[in-house]
C-alpha cells in the first residue's frame, strides 16, 4: 500500500513535473504603439499567454528589424506563471560634424534598436535614409534648423533637433583700448569662414572699410557709437555689432599736484597699483582705467610739481631793453615793469620801461611758478670818481647799454666834452674854468641820462675895459672878458636897482629925474652862491648932472634950453629968439593960450630928451613958429585949428584933429603925416616927403592946394570923404592915392614916377581934369568907380588906366586927353564900356580883343569895349 502510495506519489510527481504550465508574459515596451510578436523555439506567438513545460526558454520579442531575446525559466510544480519582461528604452545617439564649411555628416547611432528609417529635416527640406551616416549640404552663411526623427513600423520613436550655427566667424566679443587714440579689437567665434573686411560706422555715418580686426580712431571725449559689419569672401555682410565708447571725463595730460578728479570708474590702477594719490611719482605716470568689461583707458599723466628755474639771464639796452633768458625747462615768462605786464614764451623779450626794476616769474605749462626774480633795469655802467686837481673817472666795461657816452656840460648845457665809455673806460678832466658849473652826465638816449657828478668853480673878479655915459640917462659898461653871471647894483639918491647881465657889456637906464645927482655902481660876479669882491664906480650923467628940471615955466623965457620933466601947461607965453624944450619921454606940452613971438626969427623947438615924448596938445585955436621932433603925436588939436610955419619930423603921427587949416608946414620922416576924422581941413603951400603915410582922411572933406608930396609908401588914404586936389604934385611914391567910397576931384596936378598913382575902389565919382600922369607903373587902377577924365595927359606909363566893373552900369568918359608912349593905354577887365571923345587910344585891351572874361566862380561874361566918338 505504501508502495502504491509511493508509486502514486511518484506518478503524481512525474505528472506534475511533465505537466505544461500556463505562462503569461507581460511585455512592457516604452513605445506603446509598436506591434510585436513573441518567438519561442522558433515558434511565433501572437498572444501574450501560452503553455510551456517546465524548463528554460529563449524568448525573442520581434518588432520591425529588432529581435530582443530574453531568458525565461518555467518552474516545475507550477500551474501558472506570470512574467514581466521590460524592453529597455531606445539608446539612440544622433551626432553631426562638419566635413566642410557647407557639408555636415550626420551620424545615426542606436545601440539597442534597429531603426527602420530616418527622416532628416533641414530648413524645411526633407531627407530619408536607413544609413547610419548621412552627408548633408547646408548654407554656410545662415543659421539653420536640423531635425532628425527615427521610425520603427512607421512610428516615430526618436526625435532630436539641432540649431546649426552658420560657419561664419562672427564677432563674439570686442575690446576697446583708449590711449591717445581709440583702438577697437574684434574677437571672432573662430568658425570656418572668417570675415575678410569690416565696415566701420561712427555715430551713424560710414567712416571706412578695414581689412584687419583692429580699428583705430582719433580720440574723442564724447560718447561715440561704433557699428561694425563683417564682410565675408563672397561679399556677404554679417551681423552688425554695436560698440559704445563711453563719454570720457577730462583728465589732464599734466598735473602739478598729486590729485585728479577720477572716481566714476569700475577699476583704476596707477603705476601698476590700486589707485591712490600717494602712488603718483614725479614725471610720467601710467593710469589704467577699466571703464567697463570691454573698455579700458590707458592714460599717461605727467606730474610736474617743481617750478622752473632761471639759470641765467642777460640784459641789454639799445633804445629799449632786450632780455635774454635761459631756464632749465620750457617755460612761460611773466615780466612786470612799472608800466606794463608782459607774458611771453620765447626766451627773450623786447620792452620799454623807465622803472628801476622789473620782476620776472617763470611758469611751466602746469602753472608751477618760480620765486619772483628782481631784475635791475639799470643800463648804466658802474663807476668811481676821484676829484683832486683833476676829475678822474673809471667805468666798468660790461654793462647793459649797447652805447653809452660821458657828456660834460656846462651850466648852459653847452657840450664841453664827449667820451664813448664803451671804448674808453678811464678818463681824466682838468680843463676847469673859473665861474663855471660842470655836469658829468652818462648819456644813453633821450630816456636814459644820469648826472653822476657836478663841479662848481668860483668866478674871477671882472676886469673893466670901459664905463661911459653914452646918452641921456644911458650908461655903458664893458669888461675885457665875457661872463654870464655879472651882478650889479645902482644906488643914486633914493633909487636902487640890482640885476645881472651876461657876456661883457651892460647898457642900463636910470630914471632921468634921478640923474641930477651923483650915484654909485657896484660890480661883482657870482655863481652858485660863490661870489667875488665888489668893485665900486661913480655914476654921473654928463647931460643932466647938476641941471634944473622944469615942471612949469616962467611967463618970460630967459634960458635957451629948458628941460621939461613933467606935463607942461602953457596958458600964455612970450618967446624971444630960439628957445628949445627938451621933454622927458611920454610927457606932453599942453597949449591952452597964445604963444607970442617977438619977431619972425623967434621960434620954439620941442624935442624929446630921449625916445618919444607924448606931443603937443592944442586946446587953443592957433599954433605957429614951432618945430616938433620925436613925438608920439606931434600936434593933437582938440578944436578947430590954424597951423602955419610948422616943421614936424620923426613922429608917429604929425598932426591929428578934426577941422582946421594948415599952411606953410613941412612934415617929413613921420609914420603918418596928417590924420583927420569926421572933419574939414584945408592944406596949402606945404611940403611932405619921406613919410610912410602922408594923409589919412576918414568921413571928411579935404582940400589940398599947392602942396608937394614925395617919397611916401602911401600919400593919401581916403575913406568916405570928399577929396579935392589942385596945383599939387605927387612924386616917387609907392601909391599916391588910395580912395574908397569917396568923391575925388583932381585938377592941374602932376603924378610922376609912382608905382601906382591912384587906386579907386567903389568911389562915388572920380573926376580928373588938366592933370598929368607920367612914368608910373599904373596911373589909374579903378574898381567899380565911375570916372571922368578931361584934358589930361598920360605918357610913358606901363599901364595908364586899368578899369574893372562887372556890370555895364557906370558912366565912364575920357575926353580931350592925350595918351602917348604907354605900354597899355586902357585895360578893360570887366563888362563896362569906356566912352572916348577927342582922344586917341593906341594900345588897349577890350572886348574887341578878347570878347569875354571869367569871374572867380567860373562864370563867363561879356567884356566891355572902348567906344570912340563919345557914343556908340
Amino acid at each position: 500500500m505504501r508502495k502504491s502510495i509511493y508509486i502514486i506519489i511518484i506518478l503524481l510527481i512525474i505528472l506534475l513535473f511533465l505537466k505544461p504550465i500556463k505562462v503569461k508574459l507581460n511585455i512592457i515596451i516604452p513605445m506603446n504603439e509598436i506591434q510585436y510578436y513573441v518567438e519561442i523555439n522558433d515558434k511565433k506567438y501572437e498572444k501574450k499567454d501560452f503553455w510551456l513545460y517546465p524548463g528554460k526558454y529563449t524568448i525573442n520579442i520581434v518588432f520591425g528589424k529588432n529581435k530582443i531575446s530574453k531568458e525565461l525559466k518555467v518552474s516545475f510544480f507550477k500551474f501558472f506563471m506570470e512574467y514581466n519582461i521590460y524592453i529597455p528604452k531606445p539608446e539612440i545617439e544622433v551626432l553631426y560634424n562638419y566635413i566642410d564649411y557647407d557639408q555636415i555628416k550626420v551620424k545615426l547611432k542606436s545601440k539597442n534598436y534597429k531603426i527602420d528609417y530616418w527622416e532628416i529635416n533641414y530648413n524645411n527640406f526633407e531627407h530619408k535614409t536607413t544609413l547610419d551616416e548621412y552627408i548633408l549640404f547646408i548654407s554656410p552663411y545662415e543659421n539653420g534648423k536640423l531635425n532628425i526623427r527615427g521610425y520603427i513600423q512607421g512610428i516615430k520613436i526618436y526625435e532630436k533637433s539641432f540649431n546649426l550655427i552658420s560657419q561664419l566667424s562672427g564677432i563674439k566679443d570686442y575690446k576697446v583700448t583708449i590711449e591717445d587714440y581709440v583702438e577697437i579689437e574684434l574677437f571672432l567665434s573662430n568658425k570656418k569662414i572668417n570675415p575678410v573686411k569690416y565696415e566701420i560706422y561712427k555715430d551713424g555715418k560710414y567712416i571706412e572699410t578695414i581689412d584687419g580686426n583692429i580699428y583705430r580712431d582719433k580720440i574723442s571725449y564724447d560718447e561715440t557709437k561704433y557699428e561694425i559689419i563683417p564682410i565675408y569672401p563672397n561679399g556677404f555682410k554679417g551681423k552688425k555689432t554695436e560698440i559704445i565708447k563711453p563719454k570720457l571725463v577730462e583728465i589732464p595730460e599734466k598735473i602739478n599736484k598729486k590729485e585728479i578728479n577720477i572716481d566714476k570708474f569700475q577699476k583704476i590702477n596707477l603705476n601698476g597699483k590700486e589707485y591712490s594719490p600717494e602712488n603718483f611719482i614725479e614725471g610720467e605716470n601710467e593710469l589704467n582705467i577699466k571703464i567697463n568689461e570691454n573698455v579700458v583707458w590707458n592714460k599717461k599723466i605727467y606730474l610736474d610739481s617743481i617750478a622752473p628755474k632761471l639759470e641765467e639771464y642777460k640784459l641789454r639796452y639799445d633804445n629799449k631793453f632786450y632780455l635774454e633768458l635761459k631756464s632749465n625747462e620750457e617755460s612761460t615768462y611773466e615780466l612786470l615793469t612799472e608800466e606794463s605786464t608782459y607774458v611771453f614764451e620765447k626766451p627773450y623779450i623786447e620792452f620799454e620801461s623807465v622803472g628801476k626794476v622789473a620782476t620776472l616769474t617763470l611758469y611751466d605749462d602746469l602753472s608751477n611758478a618760480s620765486s619772483p626774480i628782481i631784475i635791475d633795469l639799470n643800463p648804466y655802467p658802474k663807476y668811481s670818481i676821484e676829484d683832486n686837481k683833476s676829475i678822474n673817472l673809471k667805468f666798468e666795461k660790461d654793462f647793459p647799454a649797447i652805447y653809452c657816452e660821458l657828456r660834460i656840460l656846462d651850466e648852459e648845457e653847452n657840450m664841453i666834452s664827449k667820451i664813448d665809455v664803451k671804448n674808453i673806460n678811464e678818463f681824466s678832466f682838468s680843463n676847469l674854468l673859473p665861474g663855471k658849473e660842470y655836469r658829468f652826465i652818462l648819456y644813453i638816449d633821450s630816456k636814459y641820462q644820469k648826472e653822476i657828478y657836478r663841479k662848481i668853480t668860483k668866478p674871477k673878479l671882472p676886469n673893466i675895459k670901459r664905463f661911459k655915459n653914452t646918452d641921456v640917462g644911458v650908461f655903458e659898461l664893458e669888461y675885457f672878458d665875457s661872463y654870464k653871471y655879472n651882478y650889479y647894483k645902482i644906488e643914486i639918491d633914493d633909487y636902487i636897482k640890482e640885476g645881472v647881465f651876461e657876456e661883457n657889456k651892460l647898457i642900463f637906464d636910470i630914471p632921468l629925474e634921478k640923474l641930477t645927482h651923483e650915484g654909485t655902481l657896484s660890480l661883482w660876479r657870482e655863481f652858485k652862491e660863490l661870489k667875488t669882491e665888489k668893485i665900486k664906480l661913480k655914476i654921473k650923467d654928463t647931460f643932466l648932472y647938476g641941471k634944473k628940471l622944469y615942471k612949469t615955466l616962467p611967463e618970460n623965457l630967459n634960458e635957451s634950453v629948458y628941460i621939461i620933466s613933467d606935463n607942461l601947461i602953457i596958458n600964455e607965453l612970450s618967446v624971444v629968439g630960439v628957445v628949445e624944450f627938451k621933454v622927458f619921454p611920454e610927457k606932453s606940452i599942453i597949449v591952452n593960450g597964445p604963444i607970442k613971438f617977438k619977431d619972425n626969427n623967434s621960434k620954439i623947438i620941442i624935442k624929446s630928451i630921449k625916445d618919444y615924448f607924448q606931443g603937443v596938445v592944442l586946446n587953443y585955436y592957433s599954433l605957429s613958429n614951432i618945430e616938433i621932433y620925436n613925438a608920439n603925436i606931434g600936434i593933437y588939436a582938440k578944436n578947430e585949428f590954424d597951423l602955419y610955419n610948422l616943421v614936424i619930423k620923426k613922429c608917429n603921427i604929425g598932426i591929428s584933429g578934426s577941422s582946421g587949416n594948415a599952411y606953410n608946414v613941412i612934415l617929413y620922416d613921420n609914420k603918418k603925416g596928417i590924420e583927420v576924422s569926421n572933419g574939414i581941413i584945408e592944406i596949402k603951400n606945404s611940403l611932405f616927403f619921406d613919410n610912410e603915410m602922408t594923409f589919412n582922411f576918414y568921413n571928411s572933406n579935404a582940400y589940398l592946394y599947392n602942396i608937394s608930396v614925395a617919397d611916401s609908401i602911401l600919400d593919401i588914404d581916403s575913406y568916405g570923404s570928399v577929396l579935392k586936389i589942385k596945383n599939387s604934385s605927387f612924386l616917387n611914391s609907392i601909391e599916391s592915392i588910395n580912395s574908397n567910397k569917396s568923391t575925388v576931384l583932381i585938377t592941374y596936378s602932376e603924378f610922376k614916377n609912382n608905382k601906382r598913382s591912384i587906386k579907386s575902389v567903389n568911389d562915388m565919382n572920380l573926376n580928373i581934369q588938366n592933370s598929368e600922369f607920367v612914368n608910373n607903373k599904373i596911373s589909374l587902377d579903378i574898381f567899380k568907380s565911375p570916372f571922368n577924365i578931361e584934358n589930361s595927359n598920360f605918357s610913358n606909363n606901363e599901364k595908364a588906366i586899368i578899369f574893372f566893373n562887372s556890370e555895364n552900369d557906370l558912366e565912364i568918359k575920357i575926353k580931350g586927353s592925350y595918351f602917348e608912349n604907354n605900354k597899355i593905354d586902357i585895360y578893360l577887365e570887366g563888362s563896362n564900356n569906356v566912352y572916348v571923345e577927342n582922344t586917341k587910344i593906341n594900345n588897349y585891351f577890350d572886348g574887341t580883343i578878347e570878347e569875354t572874361w571869367t569871374n572867380e566862380r567860373g562864370e563867363i561874361f561879356k567884356r566891355g569895349k572902348i567906344i570912340e566918338g563919345g557914343k556908340e
